[in-house]
């Protein structure tokens, strides 16, 4: 079971991620977890922008 603390780990690098700022504290170290960390960077600002086009 995951903690709070975990939990908002897996908050902060999700929001560096799609915010594109940078990893200069925190680093995705299984290769899965990268993985999901380039696929959220794609898929992110695709699903944003394509919700705002159709409004």
């Amino acid at each position: 079971m995951r903690g709070p603390h975990e939990f908002a780990t897996m908050f902060y690098c999700s929001l560096t991620t799609l915010t594109a700022t940078s990893y200069d504290d925190i680093v995705p170290l299984n290769p899965f977890a990268r993985s999901l960390a380039n696929l959220e960077s794609v898929v992110g600002p695709f699903y944003l922008s394509i919700t705002v086009a159709r409004s």
